[in-house]
Formats: C-alpha cells, structure tokens, sequence
C-alpha cells in the first residue's frame, strides 16, 4: 500500500486512473493546487475516478456522486466541495 495524491481542478470535472480499491483519505489544497489523497494498492488495475468541484452556492445536480471533502483557495476566499464517481 502507498497513499498516493492526484491534482484536481478547483472547478467542474477531473479524471484520474486510480488502482481499484482506493480508499480516499482527504482533499485539501497544497499550494494553491487542490487535490485529493488516497491509500492504492499499486499492483491493482486501474480504472477511471471522476471528481466533480463545486463552488458554494454553485448548483449541483441531483446525484452529485460521494462526497468526499472541500478545499478553500485565496485564504478562504473561494471555497468548493468535491464528489467523486468511480467507474463499474
């Protein structure tokens, strides 16, 4: 096991190929870049993850996927939420 980490965008969609069996541990932003932690088994095959950023306030849809944390960028000043949808 390694926790690897995955930049994402602070808004709309990003698509990483991550070894099945992640397990998400935490999304902050590292210097200004937001990105997202998790704990992978390398040796597994990986499939695509999508992570969905939204803005407070922003409309999301319905079924935004799961949550799975929120970052804030220029001290505070835009905050977003991410949710991430795996593939079967």
């Amino acid at each position: 096991m390694r926790i690897l980490k995955w930049p994402i965008q602070p808004y709309g969609l990003t698509t990483h190929s991550i070894p099945q069996g992640v397990r998400f541990l935490t999304v902050q932003a590292q210097d200004g870049v937001p990105c997202v932690w998790g704990a992978v088994d390398e040796n597994t095959a990986a499939k695509p993850v999508y992570f969905y950023s939204y803005a407070t306030g922003e409309e999301i849809p319905e079924y935004p996927g799961t949550y799975l944390g929120t970052f804030q960028l220029m001290d505070g000043a835009l905050v977003y939420h991410v949710f991430f949808i795996r593939t079967p």
